[in-house]
């Protein structure tokens, strides 16, 4: 089933029909209403922007569901601070920090974790963030995408491995525990 949008007004129906439904299905994820409205306007904007390109090969709901969660998980992920993580490091790793502050900038880091999870698929990534960014356990993720846990674990495991290998280089500095314990315990 292959579905176009070609017209303003499909397009309004798909709008008035969806709008507030995914508003408060990206809420509980942005957790503030106004980031919710803007990430839920974002994806319209882009398929109205992309209307006479984009083939939905599904129905135009799952379509706007999985494009909001993505969305909203996107957001959240350029939204992780130095800052936070530097307070974590703090509390965990008090006599470590001047270490990772000479030794790793908190800021390479982030960016190195960012690439990383660029190389993902889209379904590995949205899997890996509704993990370590939403704190979902495996169950809630593959109730809420509709799939098996057993493909949430496989992903889950091969997000973990694809991570590691990225992050390599800084697993070979004096602050190796804090990069593994970033990447297994920091989105939690």
């Amino acid at each position: 089933m292959s579905q176009k949008i070609c017209t303003e007004a499909e397009f309004n129906e798909l709008f008035n029909l969806y709008y507030e439904e995914l508003c408060r299905i990206v809420m509980p994820v942005v957790k503030d209403a106004d980031v919710a409205e803007d990430v839920v306007q974002d994806v319209f904007v882009k398929m109205w922007t992309r209307r006479y390109e984009l083939v939905v090969n599904t129905t135009f709901k799952a379509y706007l569901y999985k494009a909001v969660v993505f969305r909203a998980l996107d957001h959240l992920r350029k939204q992780k601070n130095a800052q936070k993580a530097s307070d974590e490091l703090k509390a965990v790793y008090p006599q470590s920090h001047n270490d990772v502050e000479t030794g790793i900038e908190e800021k390479e880091l982030t960016e190195a974790i960012n690439v990383g999870m660029d190389k993902m698929s889209e379904n590995m990534r949205m899997i890996f963030q509704l993990s370590r960014f939403s704190g979902l356990k495996n169950r809630e993720i593959a109730e809420q995408l509709d799939i098996s846990i057993k493909t949430v674990e496989s992903n889950m495991g091969k997000a973990l491995k694809l991570m590691h290998e990225h992050l390599k280089p800084f697993l070979k500095t004096s602050a190796s525990t804090i990069v593994f314990w970033l990447l297994h315990g920091y989105f939690k």
